[in-house]
């Protein structure tokens, strides 16, 4: 029986030096704890041909607490499969867009000047993905799973060019410059007035 006790004592006292050798957050340890942005999405809401073209969202994880930041990177889809976090912490400045852990994670506009995690310029015509990667505190730093793939694409944006048009009842006209023209010919297309262009 002392020696059962022995044993359990030094099994004992094994454990709690596994522990502290593994890490309970102290001393620099790290926590196994899960910092990982989840739900990446991308939208192209304008038509500048750059990255000031995209709007990245991604869902948080639960506990703030271990998360200094979030950097969002855009890989290149035929690239993307070789980023893993070594991979995103040795990218460049220019080719990521940091977030504190505290701000908004919905409709982030990326800067204009963001190069992709290859340090080639974002275009169009190119398949690219986004990723999150989670910047931790006394915990590993994460790297999300890639958003689905997209391109920058040119847009067709409808915008009101005047409130109002004085008359015109004819067809219209753009000319090389951008101008408008429109004809008008009266309330009956051949009545009077009709010999007037707005432009």
């Amino acid at each position: 029986m002392p020696h059962f006790k022995n044993l359990n004592i030094s099994w004992l006292l094994g454990l709690f030096a596994l522990f502290v050798s593994c890490g309970g957050g102290e001393n620099g340890a790290i926590i196994p704890v899960e910092i990982t942005a989840k739900s990446v999405s991308v939208n192209d809401f304008q038509n500048n041909g750059n990255s000031s073209d995209i709007r990245v969202s991604f869902t948080k994880p639960a506990d703030l607490s271990f998360v200094s930041t979030f950097r969002i990177l855009i890989a290149k889809a035929a690239s993307a499969d070789n980023l893993d976090v070594d991979v995103a912490n040795a990218v460049p400045d220019d080719a990521y867009y940091e977030i504190q852990s505290n701000a908004s994670s919905g409709n982030i506009a990326l800067p204009a000047n963001l190069n992709d995690t290859d340090g080639d310029a974002i275009i169009e015509a190119e398949n690219y993905r986004a990723y999150i990667l989670s910047k931790g505190i006394d915990a590993d730093d994460a790297l999300s799973t890639g958003s689905s793939n997209f391109q920058l694409a040119q847009i067709n944006l409808v915008t009101t060019l005047v409130p109002t048009v004085a008359g015109g009842s004819g067809g219209m006209a753009i000319d090389t410059e951008g101008n408008i023209y429109m004809a008008d010919f009266g309330q009956t297309l051949g009545g009077p007035p009709g010999d007037k262009f707005l432009r």
